[in-house]
């Protein structure tokens, strides 16, 4: 995955360990739909306006099948739900889909967004890791630098990768991120070891405003 904007220039591979942050979707969760290309690419464009209502451009067009459009439903989602918990939408969010690259706004705050043949259940989760490091990026851009070159003792690393995932524990820039996707899928992480809602804290990791409902 690659993320650009005004504040970041980076390349990573997110790396989810714990199955049940994976997030499924299938053609149950769509209308129904001939399997011709054409009215895949209608549902495609009807989720791009509805990104555009929340202020969000996308270009997601990649193959106009039927899992190019489940990820334009699914990134769709994500983003309602990131606003639906109380978290404001920064503007110039671009959102991308492998095939369309060639449409980055470098004066943007550019997400780019892997689509196209790669699988599709972890593309809300993707969404809320990405949306967690523009939020810091954007609003706290220096907190963010320095969290990118914070490392984790060995005690608190081994312990972040059992409670959430190894790439939680690369350093307190990607557990803050992996945390804020955890919490937004509605997954539980407990550690009885260290206390991982205030290490999300004094990480100043976006601030929940409504309680979100978890699953253990």
């Amino acid at each position: 995955m690659l993320i650009t904007n005004t504040f970041i220039n980076s390349y990573f591979k997110p790396v989810y360990g714990n199955k049940s942050a994976q997030t499924s979707f299938s053609a149950v969760n769509l209308p129904a739909f001939s399997g011709k290309k054409e009215d895949y690419e209608k549902g495609i464009a009807s989720y791009q306006r509805k990104l555009s209502s929340l202020g969000i451009k996308s270009y997601l067009f990649d193959k106009g099948d039927i899992k190019n459009l489940i990820l334009a439903k699914s990134v769709y989602d994500a983003f309602l739900e990131i606003r639906n918990a109380g978290f404001n939408i920064p503007k110039g969010i671009s959102v991308h889909g492998d095939e369309a690259a060639d449409h980055f706004e470098k004066d943007s705050n550019d997400m780019a967004y892997t689509g196209g043949d790669t699988k599709v259940y972890n593309s809300k989760m993707d969404v809320y890791h990405e949306f967690a490091h523009a939020h810091q990026a954007i609003n706290n851009n220096n907190c963010y630098l320095d969290l990118r070159n914070q490392k984790f003792d060995s005690k608190t690393k081994n312990e972040i990768t059992k409670c959430i995932n190894p790439y939680a524990a690369t350093d307190k820039a990607e557990f803050v991120a992996e945390y804020f996707a955890y919490k937004m899928a509605g997954i539980e992480i407990k550690s009885d070891k260290i206390n991982l809602d205030k290490l999300y804290e004094k990480c100043q990791g976006p601030k929940f405003k409504k309680k979100l409902d978890l699953v253990a």
